[in-house]
């Protein structure tokens, strides 16, 4: 259990082949804590056993979105979203577009992302600011066909 004054640190690890087909990982103190790789329509999902499961990708968003708006969290966390096109940037080499977005939430004040979106429209870095967490995260992607991403060889029914 983590104190509500220490600092948790975890580390993920996502690969790209395409815009649907991608895996993550993360890890907690070095530890694997899971798993979840999306084979769209599927997305299969580790469990602490290590056991496989598949499910839809679909089903499973509508089921989160369901638990978050049932609990209030989809309506009354975000009070207001502005986003602006800050400006065009290269990127790597890669032309982007530059957005600005701000929330504001009832509870934590205020978040800032700004997020780079090529002409393919995918996103390839996006900086998020929560000052009242006093975190930073910074997230870059890289989408590589040379990366393949398979379905696992056994899964749980």
């Amino acid at each position: 259990m983590i104190s509500s004054n220490e600092r948790f640190t975890m580390t993920v690890v996502s690969e790209f082949e395409s815009r649907d087909r991608w895996q993550i990982e993360w890890y907690d103190k070095g530890n694997n804590a899971g798993k979840e790789i999306l084979i769209n329509p599927l997305i299969y999902t580790k469990d602490k056993n290590g056991s496989w499961q598949a499910t839809s990708f679909a089903a499973r968003q509508a089921s989160i979105n369901a638990a978050l708006n049932s609990a209030g969290l989809l309506t009354e966390t975000v009070v207001s979203v502005s986003t602006l096109i800050s400006g065009s940037e290269l990127l790597n080499t890669l032309p982007t577009t530059v957005y600005e977005s701000t929330f504001d939430l009832r509870v934590g004040g205020r978040v800032s992302a700004t997020t780079w979106i090529g002409s393919d429209g995918l996103m390839y870095k996006q900086i998020i600011k929560d000052p009242a967490q006093a975190a930073t995260t910074v997230t870059i992607y890289e989408y590589d066909p040379t990366i393949k991403v398979e379905a696992p060889g056994t899964l749980q029914q």
